[in-house]
């Protein structure tokens, strides 16, 4: 990777209250395979047993909770005439006020991206703090599975434990306890790899959400037609594989812990260019929680931000790490280079070959903006329900194969359509990938910018088309 010079200035209050604050954390969220992490999942394992036995009204249940992220819309998705998991909740039932809130996957309203990682670090927060109170342990703190260095799912979740963290409706292979396939640990190191290059919140909050965890939720939902008890009908994919029913299963909590700890890994390198208050408001968005005695908790954008900067948690790497706070950063300021519509077509057998002709001025920025940072921006249409996994490639040699180890130096990120559709209208996506390493170290002249444009996993659902590319410099 290579290291650009951004230049330091004195600490944010902002800043320095993370770095006071993870000091002063009272839990610490370990690694589901180490033996402390292994403790917390038998302390889960008896919480979800009590959790899944509460009425599906209750705000503290495993049915609410699960379904503030997503929940079939009754007369749209599953056949919810007969809804054994929640008998009050059928055709004709509206969903609870705070139900199907999951920030970034809703088609509903504006594009609610930016809150993708604050909504899930509160959300996941909060129902960490219902599980303590009904484990009976004091000291509990959500695991997280760390699936690039140990890719085999946690044993308290396969199915020789038969227990409450345990989910029919997912991989067979992971529920068997075997690795997660080599093709599918090189993409999450491929992924983990391309977000150590990002300087700027949008386009790492962007990346790790449409990338990494959509990688995740597809790869362990599976592609095999099973029954999905929350849609109450055999369906493609299993739980975690479709937005409505993703947080029903229990791995749901432990991925989007390690989600939580790369980005808070994040914050760490990068200080001084985390979320602002301006950019939650741009889009405001609903943050109700509850509180483990049920009752409800709203949020302004105001206490969103200053509750993500004081989680109640660290992470156990920040055991060793956390006295080493580094030094705030000059936030970076985005600036246009060019805009450009296109109309290129991505399908299961043709790839997409895009040429951005730079003109002498442009050339001039980007040239420039090669010392600072570079952000390619690409907006998407998707018809139907496209699965699987498109990735971007910048300048790649031809007749160099993108499944070929030297392909990784040319890996933008990924295009994913994790999205709650339930109608499969399609709908409109935007994606950002930062650049400026594969255009400094291509051989190829900047005067055209090549983007390649490839579907490498999924079946031949609905069509995706990219309809605008926009390059952006951050000084």
């Amino acid at each position: 990777m290579k290291k650009h010079h951004l230049f330091p200035i004195v600490l944010s209050a902002l800043t320095l209250s993370w770095h006071v604050d993870t000091l002063a954390a009272t839990y610490i969220r370990y690694d589901a395979h180490s033996p402390q992490g292994k403790k917390a999942l038998v302390s889960m394992q008896k919480a979800f047993v009590k959790l899944k036995a509460l009425n599906c009204n209750k705000t503290m249940s495993w049915y609410y909770q699960s379904a503030m992220h997503g929940v079939p819309n009754p007369g749209q998705e599953g056949n919810l005439t007969s809804n054994p998991l929640c008998p009050s909740f059928i055709v004709n039932t509206a969903p609870k006020p705070s139900w199907s809130k999951c920030a970034s996957h809703d088609r509903s309203g504006p594009p609610s991206d930016i809150h993708f990682l604050p909504w899930h670090r509160l959300y996941v927060e909060n129902f960490e703090k219902i599980i303590r109170k009904y484990s009976g342990d004091p000291k509990f703190a959500l695991p997280y599975w760390d699936y690039e260095k140990t890719p085999i799912l946690p044993d308290r979740f396969q199915v020789k434990a038969k227990g409450s963290l345990y989910e029919p409706a997912r991989l067979d292979s992971l529920n068997k306890g075997l690795r997660i396939v080599n093709s599918a640990t090189q993409t999450i190191k491929q992924e983990n790899q391309a977000l150590t290059d990002i300087f700027d919140y949008a386009t790492y909050n962007s990346q790790i959400n449409k990338g990494l965890h959509d990688f995740l939720h597809d790869y362990i939902g599976g592609t095999t037609t099973s029954y999905n008890k929350v849609y109450n009908q055999e369906i493609s994919a299993g739980l975690m594989g479709n937005v409505a029913s993703a947080a029903f299963d229990p791995i749901f909590w432990l991925h989007h812990s390690n989600v939580d700890r790369l980005w808070q890994k994040w914050m760490a390198d990068h200080p001084g260019q985390n979320v602002t208050l301006e950019q939650l408001n741009n889009v405001k968005w609903p943050y109700m929680f509850f509180k483990d005695n049920g009752l409800a908790i709203n949020y302004t954008m105001e206490q969103v931000l200053a509750a993500i900067n004081k989680p109640s948690y660290i992470y156990d790497k920040q055991l060793v790490t956390r006295s080493k706070a580094k030094v705030a950063t000059q936030r970076l300021v985005e600036h246009t280079i060019m805009s450009t519509p296109l109309s290129a077509v991505v399908t299961q057998t043709e790839s997409a070959h895009i040429a951005l002709n730079l003109t002498d001025d442009k050339l001039l920025l980007v040239t420039q903006a090669l010392n600072e940072r570079i952000i390619l921006a690409l907006d998407t249409h998707y018809a139907g329900k496209p699965k699987g996994r498109y990735e971007v490639y910048v300048n790649l040699p031809e007749n160099m194969l993108t499944t070929s180890t030297e392909a990784q130096a040319y890996f933008a990120g990924a295009i994913s359509f994790f999205v709650n559709d339930p109608t499969g209208k399609g709908g409109d996506r935007s994606f950002r990938y930062d650049i400026t390493d594969e255009l400094a170290t291509s051989k190829q002249s900047l005067k055209t910018i090549h983007l390649t444009v490839v579907k490498t996993m999924g079946s031949e659902d609905g069509s995706v088309a990219i309809k605008n590319a926009e390059l952006l410099y951050l000084n």
